[in-house]
């Protein structure tokens, strides 16, 4: 299906019983939503659910009518939610998808149910000075970089699994080097400004086994720092948890998914998930 928004046509797809607790995924810079396969197959028997491409990435490419933003995918994701007439929806974001998430339960929170994050990086807190020196570096040497390399780089860093390390090369390939360092010059631009604070809703924080130490870091701190938090690590599983080891990650969110449904008036406790076996 096609949302025509302000920024050009937005690709979405909707499976699931109508009136059902409506949960949309957001995925990751250059990928799209074929990134949630096996959580829509795992969740369309009991849930609305809702996959699509962001502005500039997948179906939803080219971006004629500007450039990509956080408040941009925001705005599309909203207008998605109006196109299935959605009153609230939790929203689960993997790594860039988790910081539209976020920037969405910022501007529109009434439509925010829950959030559930894989991989992400906690918006409010804006960027280090020290990551923001490691991400100029990498910036001026991708530039450099031939774009098979940088592909098949980008595969290797984000999953553990042949198979999604191949979805990721493949994802990367597709979009170009241009647009992917375009995208990521966005996603630093944005992240650096951050949002004022944490969005107050209920939340799942995931993040894989083998993830980058930053990112696990950043998790346990914003868990820490989030009353109605859940934290879970993904066993066997890097950047790309949901896709890495799907059958631990369906069995977190499902567990999270019944309580923000059973009892959304009732605050989560703060203490992690049992981590799948």
């Amino acid at each position: 299906m096609i949302f025509e928004s302000d920024w050009g046509p937005i690709y979405y797809d909707v499976s699931g019983p109508e009136g059902a607790p409506v949960v949309a995924f957001t995925h990751g810079i250059v990928l799209d939503h074929t990134t949630f396969d096996a959580q829509v197959a795992g969740l369309r028997e009991t849930y609305r659910v809702v996959v699509w491409d962001m502005p500039g990435h997948g179906r939803s490419f080219p971006l004629p009518g500007g450039d990509f933003s956080f408040s941009v995918a925001a705005a599309c994701l909203n207008g998605v939610l109006d196109e299935i007439s959605a009153d609230s929806a939790v929203l689960v974001g993997q790594s860039l998808g988790s910081l539209v998430s976020q920037y969405a339960a910022h501007v529109y929170p009434l439509r925010v149910a829950a959030l559930v994050h894989v991989g992400g990086m906690p918006l409010h807190e804006g960027m280090s000075p020290v990551a923001a020196s490691l991400w100029r570096a990498f910036l001026a040497s991708a530039v450099l970089i031939p774009e098979g390399t940088l592909a098949r780089w980008f595969g290797r860093e984000r999953a553990v699994t042949a198979d999604v390390r191949r979805y990721l090369e493949r994802s990367a390939t597709n979009a170009g080097k241009r647009q992917f360092l375009k995208l990521t010059q966005a996603y630093l631009r944005d992240l650096a400004a951050g949002i004022p604070e944490a969005p107050p809703m209920p939340s799942l924080i995931a993040y894989g086994e083998h993830e980058v130490a930053m990112v696990r870091k950043a998790s346990s701190r914003w868990h820490a720092g989030a009353p109605e938090s859940r934290l879970a690590v993904i066993p066997e599983a890097g950047h790309i948890a949901n896709q890495d080891h799907p059958e631990a990650f369906n069995q977190v969110l499902a567990s999270f998914m019944e309580g923000i449904v059973s009892d959304r008036t009732t605050p989560r406790a703060k203490e992690p998930v049992a981590t799948p076996a």
